[in-house]
């Protein structure tokens, strides 16, 4: 089943959890994995782009894990794609590692406020994906280190299994 919402619209983003969670009898598992990248120094970062940061990285999850919240069943699971860019603090990506970082925070917080009902919360921090679209950006990168999506898709997967059961609250770096 495919649906296209907003995620940055809260009507839209509940719309879409509605008719997902009708459709399909319910949410067992959240995986948020919009998000955004933008480089720069903070003093040259533009209110724009600190702001499109904070959308794509952080208010999409806020909106699609408040929206299924309500409709996921105790022992749920969320999964959270972050960066693992806000372990290594690289420079020059300040609105870009606050906003992953804010994601990781949200992902802790909700590890324990989800406790009681038994639904986790994780977050994989993968360093670059091999995808079309970095290869585009990085022509002559050194892709040896990427990690191919399928390899993140892997880790997401038994996060949202049962033998995923007994992991929440945990950041998990993902590298080559």
């Amino acid at each position: 089943m495919g649906l296209r919402a907003d995620l940055l619209d809260a009507g839209a983003v509940e719309e879409a959890a509605r008719r997902a969670a009708e459709e399909l009898g319910g949410l067992y598992a959240l995986v948020n994995l919009v998000g955004g990248f933008a480089m720069g120094p903070l003093a040259r970062t533009s209110e724009e782009t600190w702001d499109r940061m904070m959308d794509l990285n952080l208010k999409s999850a806020f909106l699609a894990t408040r929206a299924a919240l309500g409709r996921m069943p105790d022992g749920g699971r969320i999964v959270n794609v972050g960066t693992a860019a806000v372990t290594n603090k690289s420079p020059g990506l300040a609105a870009y590692v606050a906003s992953k970082g804010g994601l990781t925070t949200l992902t802790q917080s909700l590890a324990k406020e989800l406790k009681a009902r038994r639904i986790t919360a994780n977050a994989v921090l993968p360093t670059v994906l091999d995808t079309l679209a970095n290869r585009r950006a990085m022509p002559n990168a050194d892709r040896s280190s990427w990690l191919l999506p399928e390899e993140v898709a892997e880790v997401i997967l038994f996060l949202v299994s049962e033998g995923g059961s007994i992991v929440t609250g945990n950041l998990l770096a993902l590298e080559k």
